[in-house]
C-alpha cells in the first residue's frame, strides 16, 4: 500500500490541490525558462538569441513529466524519469540543442547576419 510508505502529514493533502500545485509549478517553470531565454544577459553570455527555439521542448518535458505524476502510475519522480522513454528522449532532444546552441550558436548567427547583409 503506498500510504504506508509517505509521511503521515501527505493523507492531509487533498487530490485537487495537488494538482493544482502541478499546475502552477509546470506554468511557472516555462514561464521562468522563457524569460530567462530572452534576458538580455542570456543572450550576450552565449552570443546568439536562439535558445528560446527550446522552448517547444521544454514546455513538452514539462507537461509529459505533469500527466505522468497525475496519472500516478509512477511511486517517485525519479523512476518517472528513468522509465518514461518518450520523456527521456526529449529530455535529451532539450539538453542536445541547447549545447549545439551553446557551441554553434554565436557561428550560426554570423552566418546568417552576413548572408542576409550581403543580398
Amino acid at each position: 500500500d503506498l500510504k504506508t510508505n509517505h509521511r503521515p502529514i501527505l493523507e492531509l493533502y487533498q487530490t485537487n490541490l495537488l494538482v493544482h500545485l502541478i499546475s502552477v509549478s509546470a506554468g511557472i517553470a516555462i514561464i521562468s525558462f522563457f524569460m530567462y531565454s530572452i534576458n538580455p544577459s542570456t543572450i550576450e553570455q552565449f552570443g546568439t538569441h536562439f535558445m528560446i527555439y527550446t522552448l517547444p521542448m521544454q514546455v513538452y518535458c514539462v507537461f509529459r513529466f505533469a500527466l505522468l505524476s497525475l496519472r500516478g502510475d509512477y511511486s517517485s519522480p525519479v523512476e518517472i524519469f528513468f522509465k518514461d522513454h518518450a520523456l527521456q528522449a526529449a529530455f535529451l532532444i532539450f539538453l542536445g540543442s541547447i549545447s549545439a546552441i551553446i557551441v554553434f550558436g554565436p557561428a550560426v548567427r554570423t552566418l546568417i547576419l552576413q548572408h542576409y547583409l550581403v543580398q
